[in-house]
């Protein structure tokens, strides 16, 4: 029923193997075509991708050298250039961006901005940026939201590293906005977590200062005097912060230890200056400081020095006329004994922005008010009547020395800015119970 193969002949087989190895041959010329090929398209297109990254770079570095070297405009065609190499590329479309803030085209930064948040809503650098694009415009929530988002931002590198620098920029910025409460809050959060980085705590220091807090900046300060390399500085700074407390015995103490210090001789004349400056005022507060520790005579005898300045000034006091001179910038009025001033004094102080000056406080004292104090001292007996019933009436030398502040105050806010002692017993009568406290 099946039909046998039929044999083949010689002939036939050996016809047969040539189609066999002719076909094998053509196959296999074939593959070797196709894998030519294909090594060939392989190197072409690693050798376009090669140029093509090497292009790239080179225009991302132009304009990251641009852009370093304060140069935004021509940045902005290298990073075009460098961008439509490397299209998607998230760090060159922030880089782009940033360019675009720095050359003043802000709304198009703004907008780049913008849109490549929505696609990374936690990024930390972008947040950071748009919120100095936002100070630029003055919108300061929007800032302060911002800078907030890139605190609790994605980072990356040391994230914690930028979020503390980015808590001191914004603090900065609220002092400028003198929001002080908010900008100690983030000073005292950046100090907790950096308690052994000392150079931190005297920059916090110098801003505690600024956002008017000079109490958390003491504290600071003294962290960074446990180290031979801040010391110095963190001297200083304690003295200054303690005067700013009217702790003048304190801060004569720190001042005069950061004076005997071997390093103080290497410092700027300028800062040397302004120290032995603020120690020699320290000298003189404590010289007319009435303290309760003295002898009646010499209590006496101050309290009757202060009481004769005092009343020369209010004496001297028309407000409304065309001498007096200009209310105080600030409600602290300044140390001017010696013709410096505080900023001056605190070489800490001068390395951060300083903020801007403050609007005098309270309702300057009517005519009235200074006529009803010159009635109280017309009623005062002067000259050695007055120190010999000042040392013998304690409660009468507390009143007088009341008063004395009381006047001081008054003719302040009517007559502008003290000088010489009159300005040192102003500073006594804000805290009188710290003059000679100690640390």
């Amino acid at each position: 029923m099946i039909e046998p193969h039929p044999r083949l002949t010689a002939l036939e087989r050996r016809e047969k193997h040539k189609i066999y190895l002719r076909d094998t041959a053509a196959l296999s010329t074939l593959a070797g075509i196709v894998v030519a090929l294909s090594f060939m398209t392989y190197g072409l297109f690693h050798s376009f991708a090669s140029h093509r990254t090497m292009l790239e770079n080179r225009w991302r570095q132009r304009g990251e050298a641009a852009l370093a070297q304060g140069q935004p405009l021509l940045a902005l065609d290298d990073l075009h250039s460098a961008l439509a190499y490397a299209p998607g590329d998230r760090g060159l479309e922030i880089e782009l961006a940033t360019a675009l803030a720095a050359a003043g085209r802000t709304q198009e930064a703004q907008v780049y901005f913008t849109t490549l948040l929505e696609s990374e809503p936690g990024s930390g650098l972008i947040n950071l940026q748009l919120a100095r694009l936002a100070i630029q415009q003055g919108n300061t929530e929007t800032a302060i939201e911002h800078y907030q988002a890139a605190i609790d931002g994605t980072w990356n590198g040391d994230a914690f590293a930028r979020r503390r620098e980015i808590r001191l920029e914004l603090a900065r910025f609220l002092i400028a906005q003198r929001r002080f409460p908010e900008a100690r809050n983030l000073l005292l959060i950046t100090s907790g977590n950096g308690p052994d980085n000392y150079g931190l705590q005297l920059t916090l220091g110098a801003l505690l200062e600024q956002a008017q807090d000079p109490a958390d900046a003491l504290d600071v300060y003294r962290k960074a005097v446990k180290n031979r390399s801040t010391r110095l500085e963190a001297l200083e700074g304690e003295g200054h912060a303690a005067a700013a407390l009217g702790r003048f015995a304190q801060a004569r103490a720190h001042l005069a230890e950061a004076a005997g210090e071997p390093a103080f001789a290497r410092q700027p004349e300028a800062t040397r200056e302004g120290v032995r400056a603020e120690i020699e005022t320290a000298n003189r507060v404590l010289a007319l400081y009435p303290a309760d520790t003295l002898a009646p005579t010499e209590q006496a005898r101050r309290i009757g020095y202060a009481a004769k300045l005092a009343q020369a000034r209010l004496l001297g006091c028309a407000p409304g006329s065309p001498e007096q001179k200009p209310a105080p910038a600030s409600p602290a009025p300044l140390l001017s004994t010696l013709g410096t001033d505080l900023q001056r004094l605190n070489p800490l102080a001068n390395k951060a922005a300083a903020p801007p000056a403050s609007p005098p406080t309270g309702s300057s004292p009517s005519g009235d008010q200074l006529s009803t104090l010159r009635t109280q001292w017309a009623a005062l007996r002067t000259g050695a009547a007055l120190e010999r019933q000042l040392a013998a009436d304690p409660v009468f030398a507390h009143n007088t020395l009341a008063l004395v502040y009381a006047t001081e105050r008054a003719v302040a806010k009517a007559c502008g800015s003290p000088e010489g002692d009159d300005a040192l017993l102003l500073r006594m009568g804000e805290t009188p119970d710290q003059v000679e406290a100690q640390p």
